[in-house]
């Protein structure tokens, strides 16, 4: 089969956007509203366990050594399974991977609602992660399958959007349902919504199998390796980034340093696997594009810089100045509107002919000054001006979103759409957490000190990671190229089985 333009094999988001086509308006929406709803639910349950993790330990009686790993084992399971979910879904079909996600996000949540013990909830939650891993890179891809791309870029901000009222109101909500009708009911509701849209989702959405690769044998070797290498790594972060531990491990302790070196050995094995592979599972021909990969390293950086802020910045206002959670948290609204508000500017501006580059050069830009004006911040500090240089943070810190989803999967052929993804996923997880484990090694360091106050580490941490990692972004967003961006206009049907 050949594209319009002649020549080349058309690749399989073309088939599957051409059974999109062919549904209905009505149908179309329904199908990426409920696609939509299935992300929420996944990026929802990020945060909404967070304000009944106490009363989950009370009642399970819980260990406190597990009191964290019920969130730690959703993300680590989702983060792991990303980059399978990702190429999985360019080899074998969009449909079956998101509903195989969805259903192990079902189950996972029917084994946590019904949990007896600590250990029974970690474990579930870890098989609600799994199933996670599908949800916002699978949905992502289909939605740059089915529509041009001016229309994908909108979606991306609403995505971009949705993730940051997942931040602000998951822990309210999680306290509301937790106050009024108890922790479990908090997975009752991923079942109230998930299964009428698996239902939909299955009856709704067109299948299309890609045509098969010759030589195409499943990678298991490398499956093994990047899971492995990404536990260990994001493991090892985890244990580094404990910030209310009192005695922080150090870099160089083997439940730190012992488990990073073990995941850099099973990533680069990973690399050298993958270039023997038939079929790899991250093929690395994506990673000659210099704006592919340019775009994940900025996306990278952007990343090490989002989470001191919203882990030390309600420390301050709590512990510091004095506040209650509630009253932090609408002094952190603006700077969340803020970065709403940058991330659909920017998923708006990308798509112009040479803004691409200035567009997160200006973001990293933003970063860096909003951080290195957190030195200026003290336990007197007046309230607006906290907030004022945490909104210049989060305004730059918008285009980290929409934009850099957007590049990656435009500079990345067709047929690899999802693996350009769940890569531009897995890279901004990574960072996430190396920024937080970094910040954390810098707020102990300042609060070890003989006259550290502890306004001072958490002003000091912010701004260190926050200014090295704005400027790293800006000088990863100077190698990117003016790319034209496809106009996805849906071709005529392709001949494939259902």
């Amino acid at each position: 089969m050949t594209s319009p333009e002649g020549g080349e094999q058309t690749a399989p988001a073309d088939s599957l956007r051409a059974r999109i086509a062919q549904l209905t308006p009505p149908t179309q929406h329904t199908v990426i509203i409920v696609a939509i709803l299935v992300m929420f639910l996944g990026l929802l349950d990020t945060t909404v366990l967070g304000t009944a993790l106490p009363r989950i330990v009370e009642q399970l009686r819980g260990d406190q050594s597990l009191y964290t790993w019920t969130v730690t084992a959703y993300l680590l399971a989702s983060i792991v399974s990303t980059p399978l979910y990702g190429r999985y879904a360019d080899l074998r079909g969009r449909k079956p991977m998101l509903l195989l996600g969805l259903i192990l996000f079902l189950a996972g949540s029917v084994g946590s609602m019904l949990a007896q013990s600590m250990p029974e909830l970690v474990i579930f939650r870890g098989v609600q992660g799994l199933g996670a891993g599908s949800l916002m890179t699978v949905v992502t891809s289909l939605m740059f399958d089915a529509f041009p791309m001016k229309r994908v870029a909108k979606l991306q901000a609403f995505m971009g959007t949705m993730l940051t009222v997942t931040v602000i109101g998951g822990p309210f909500l999680g306290g509301l349902i937790t106050d009024y009708l108890g922790w479990r009911a908090i997975f009752g509701l991923n079942l109230l919504f998930g299964i009428p849209a698996l239902a939909v989702l299955a009856w709704l959405l067109p299948s299309f199998r890609p045509p098969r690769r010759q030589g195409g044998r499943t990678d298991l070797a490398g499956a093994v390796l990047i899971v492995v290498g990404l536990a260990l790594i994001m493991l090892g972060l985890t244990e580094k980034s404990q910030v209310t531990s009192r005695q922080p491990a150090e870099w160089t302790s083997p439940q730190v340093g012992g488990l990073l070196a073990g995941g850099v050995v099973a990533l680069v094995l990973f690399v050298l696997v993958e270039r023997r592979a038939s079929t790899p599972l991250v093929p690395l021909r994506l990673f000659r594009s210099r704006t592919f990969s340019a775009a994940l390293a900025t996306g990278l950086f952007f990343s090490v810089t989002m989470l001191p802020t919203g882990v030390f910045l309600p420390l301050y206002f709590q512990h510091v100045r004095g506040l209650s959670p509630a009253e932090s948290a609408l002094w952190m609204i603006p700077s969340l509107v803020a970065m709403i508000g940058g991330n659909r500017i920017s998923a708006r501006l990308v798509l112009y002919p040479g803004k691409a580059r200035w567009v997160l050069l200006s973001g990293a830009v933003l970063v860096t000054i909003g951080s290195v004006l957190f030195t200026m911040i003290s336990a007197g500090t007046p309230l607006v001006l906290v907030t004022a240089f945490a909104l210049v943070r989060g305004l730059g810190l918008g285009p980290s979103m929409a934009a850099i989803s957007i590049l990656t999967q435009n500079a990345a052929p067709q047929q690899d759409v999802g693996t350009a993804m769940s890569s531009g996923n897995m890279f901004k997880s990574v960072g996430q957490m190396l920024g937080l484990a970094v910040a954390a090694t810098i707020f102990a360091h300042v609060q070890a000190t003989e006259n550290g106050a502890l306004s001072d580490g958490i002003t000091t941490a912010i701004a260190i990671v926050g200014g090295v990692g704005g400027v790293l972004a800006a000088l990863g967003a100077l190698f990117i190229e003016d790319l034209p961006m496809r106009h996805l206009r849906p071709s005529k049907p392709a001949t494939a089985s259902r």
